[in-house]
């Protein structure tokens, strides 16, 4: 018979957990805080549509993010591919963490989610990644029209 309570007492807290230490190296938070001013005064372009400045941030990483479904409903292992490419670089450079940064942030909901897709049939694939398109469009035009209702 085999001792369950033991088994999952063991589990709880894995050594490879308790001793993990995040390293954060200055290159790395360099570049993080040039990309967070970056994103944040890229974002001001939709101040001209009457949305307050965090809500611009919102707006510009679903606006990317629609984008990126648009290409990734032609070009899904080319995007992915993209994505990885960014992120998974393992240069230290000071760009290289900006462009794993800046994909991140701009393109990281569509990633994750054509990864998920990708283990689908490919008709399947296609009916959510267009549901997953409709539903990021959805949230923008949502934005803009909780916008003109309050100014009416």
């Amino acid at each position: 018979m085999i001792n369950i309570g033991r088994s999952l007492a063991s589990t709880r807290n894995p050594p490879s957990l308790r001793k993990r230490k995040i390293s954060f190296s200055k290159k790395a938070f360099v570049s993080f805080c040039i990309v967070i001013s970056f994103i944040s005064v890229f974002s001001l372009i939709f101040i001209g549509a009457e949305l307050p400045f965090p809500t611009t941030i919102i707006m510009l990483v679903l606006v990317t993010n629609s984008m990126f479904g648009f290409f990734s409903l032609i070009f899904h292992k080319l995007t992915i591919i993209l994505y990885e490419a960014n992120v998974y670089h393992t240069s230290e450079s000071v760009t290289s963490y900006i462009y794993k940064f800046i994909a991140i942030f701009l393109s990281g909901i569509n990633y994750y989610v054509q990864i998920t897709l990708d283990r689908m049939p490919l008709l399947v694939n296609k009916l959510f990644a267009i549901l997953f398109l409709l539903l990021l469009i959805w949230c923008v035009i949502q934005q803009f029209y909780f916008i003109l209702v309050e100014v009416a």
